[in-house]
């Protein structure tokens, strides 16, 4: 395999990746939440304390979630370096830069379809696995009258993903549709 090749595989994984953390965070940034729900994402970012009366396990939770927070902004922000990297190494390159765009854009709706069709046919699993993996240590069960599963209903979750995988699939179908104008200004410059 051509390193050019590999660069462009490199460029398809790390594509979705990125739109779909960048998804999260504009939902993140800009859908309403509660008051609540506010103050505790600004506690979980340290810009205030939390006004919630949260129990001990509450707080160690979301002193985990705080930093999972981190780390989806530092995979954020170094998946954002790689892409950039890759559309600079190839910025001579306009026939694979238009590749780049179309193939990256189909990689992530590809991606985006199959996790929603997984969520669609198993979501509670999902649910569970996603927080077995980012949280081993158990902490994330909580009796459903408990102040964090009322400030964060399963109902939070699951309109913050939808926003955030339609998010992801609007912003793949952009790289689509940029690769195209791309491909369109190369031809009426031959």
């Amino acid at each position: 395999m051509t390193l050019k090749k590999i660069i462009s595989v490199l460029f398809c994984i790390v594509l979705p990746l990125f739109l779909l953390l960048l998804s999260y965070q504009f939902t993140v940034t800009f859908f309403s939440q509660t008051p609540a729900q506010e103050n505790t994402l600004k506690f979980l970012a340290g810009k205030e304390e939390s006004t919630l009366n949260y129990t001990t396990p509450e707080i160690s939770h979301l002193n985990d979630v705080a930093q999972v927070m981190k780390s989806a902004e530092i995979v954020l922000f170094l998946s954002g370096i790689i892409i950039l990297g890759v559309l600079f190494y190839f910025r001579k390159d306009k026939e694979q830069r238009w590749r780049l765009l179309k193939y990256g854009g189909a990689s992530t709706i590809t991606f985006v379809l199959i996790i929603l069709a997984a969520l669609f046919f198993n979501f509670y699993s999902l649910f569970t696995l996603f927080h077995q993996l980012f949280f081993p240590q158990g902490n994330w069960q909580f009796a459903a009258d408990s102040l964090l599963i009322q400030t964060f209903p399963i109902e939070f979750f699951v309109n913050r993903g939808r926003r955030i995988f339609v998010l992801a699939l609007v912003f793949g179908g952009m790289m689509i549709g940029i690769a195209y104008l791309l491909k369109r200004k190369m031809k009426t410059k031959n």
